[in-house]
């Protein structure tokens, strides 16, 4: 069956059949397409809800001192603290008697905090440590991946939740 006009131009000279297949090609392929942007919008939500998972559980106190096995020349302390949005605090160690600026940026599984130390209005990167959730989520593997020259910090540790938090008594 052909479709002409009523002055006789011919419109297609396509069957309806075939028509209705490329029609419903069409269909799909939009239908497909919009299957694909909500798997995407999806998994951008549920990497972000991971993201933020990763923040809060590392916002607060660790440490790595106290356990019997360890043998960690540097003792040390984290207190992680986040406002709005940005999570951010100190580091106590036993190797220098003045704090440490810690700044956190937090990935799927894993955070990295730089840590700095401050000297008037300058701010100085001591080292760059990977920080990743083990266990139940209630300890931290500590591996520093840049930095740390002065040794003021341990290259690799485990911590593990503090009650005390940093020395607030220290100086500044």
């Amino acid at each position: 069956m052909t479709f002409r006009l009523v002055t006789g131009t011919l419109i297609s000279n396509m069957e309806i059949p075939n028509w209705l297949a490329i029609s419903g090609a069409l269909m799909g392929l939009c239908g497909g397409a919009a299957g694909l942007v909500s798997a995407a919008v999806h998994a951008l939500s549920l990497r972000t809800a991971r993201i933020d998972r990763v923040r809060t559980d590392l916002c607060r106190a660790w440490t790595n001192e106290g356990s019997i096995n360890s043998k960690d020349a540097v003792l040390i302390t984290l207190d992680l603290k986040m406002q709005d949005g940005d999570v951010f605090g100190s580091l106590q160690t036993s190797a220098r008697e003045r704090l440490l600026s810690a700044n956190l940026e937090a990935h799927l599984s894993s955070g990295t905090l730089t840590v700095s130390e401050l000297k008037g209005r300058s701010k100085r990167t001591v080292a760059v440590v990977r920080l990743s959730l083990r266990g139940n989520r209630n300890r931290v593997k500590w591996t520093v991946i840049s930095g740390n020259v002065e040794h003021w910090i341990p290259d690799k540790t485990l911590l593990w939740p503090s009650v005390v938090g940093v020395d607030s008594g220290r100086l500044h």
